[in-house]
């Protein structure tokens, strides 16, 4: 076949049509991407994203795709109809309170999206509550800011995340849900005094931390923080798969360092360099080393040649050489 890239004019009836009656994957998919893609989005393309990803006949990924189109779509112009419409079917699938009724039902309250406990037999039904998290990371208003509504539901998906009777371990999901915290946090803006002031409820500065916060964005960040700090204790008491939760966690942390939102010392990082932790982990701390400004400290740079040298795990000692040519270059 020819290599070209292929663009046939059809009617927006006609795509519905083939996202219908058509049983190619692809043309399912063709179909949901000019919906996405759509400058103008009406309400019945967005109906018609919202059945594709309620339907189970459709694989898994067209309706994955169909979450993100929707996420794409959701725009201030339209008074954010994607992220209703995602709402709306996140609440009916994985939420407690199912039954939508419009006459007593705020949308917009977090409280509503109180997730189910977690059912990872059904693969395909496990991506789309990942992708529904991932999509919710793609809304944003005109300032670059996410909704405030979106931030503190995403918020209380990690906070009331429950895996008890699932089969399957829910660290990717977990990990996801961090990721998307952490990315609202980034953008709200907001300078973190300490990353690590609210690792405990009782901690007296972070009571103080508290008492500070001005608004709902600042509380948000204040919260998610908290959340994080919770998570990291939570892989420690009951450890996930490889400390998949501690080193995201970690990562993030980092993130928020480079974007210079909170301050991340070396003595933050070097504990989590031991023996006691996944070599995942200690590569983590290792670059974050590295990147929060190691490069220009003799004993750092000592230490990192010291490990490169001293650690017993060929797999370690060529990550190490690695990712030390990654931040030099």
């Amino acid at each position: 076949e020819w290599i070209c890239d292929l663009n046939i004019h059809l009617s927006d009836q006609m795509l519905e049509s083939q996202l219908r009656q058509d049983r190619d994957v692809e043309a399912h998919y063709e179909a949901v991407r000019y919906f996405a893609s759509q400058l103008h989005p009406t309400v019945h393309s967005a109906k018609v994203l919202l059945r594709t990803l309620l339907d189970k006949r459709y694989y898994y990924g067209v309706r994955v795709e169909a979450i993100r189109a929707l996420a794409t779509i959701s725009k201030v112009d339209n008074d954010h109809i994607g992220m209703r419409y995602l709402l709306r079917a996140f609440k009916h699938l994985f939420c407690y309170s199912s039954e939508i009724k419009i006459s007593d039902y705020d949308e917009l309250n977090w409280r509503e999206y109180i997730p189910k406990t977690n059912q990872f037999s059904d693969f395909s039904k496990m991506f789309l509550q990942k992708a529904f998290v991932n999509a919710f990371m793609i809304i944003k208003n005109k300032d670059g800011d996410a909704p405030i509504e979106i931030k503190k539901i995403v918020l209380g998906l990690l906070k009331y995340n429950d895996n008890d009777g699932n089969r399957f371990d829910d660290c990717y999901y977990v990990c996801d849900l961090i990721k998307a915290v952490v990315t609202h946090v980034i953008i709200s803006n907001r300078s973190i005094v300490n990353v690590h002031a609210l690792a405990a409820s009782a901690d007296s500065e972070g009571q103080d931390v508290l008492q500070s916060v001005n608004n709902d964005r600042d509380q948000f960040v204040t919260d998610a923080i908290h959340e994080l700090n919770r998570c990291e204790k939570m892989d420690r008491w009951t450890t996930s798969y490889r400390q998949m939760v501690t080193k995201t966690v970690l990562e993030q942390r980092i993130r928020l360092a480079k974007a210079g939102l909170a301050k991340v010392t070396f003595f933050d990082l070097l504990p989590y360099t031991q023996s006691n932790y996944d070599d995942t982990v200690k590569l983590v701390a290792y670059e974050g080393l590295l990147l929060l400004g190691g490069l220009r400290n003799h004993q750092i740079l000592s230490y990192y040649f010291l490990a490169m040298t001293m650690e017993e795990s060929n797999y370690l000692k060529y990550e190490l050489n690695k990712r030390l040519v990654y931040v030099i270059g």
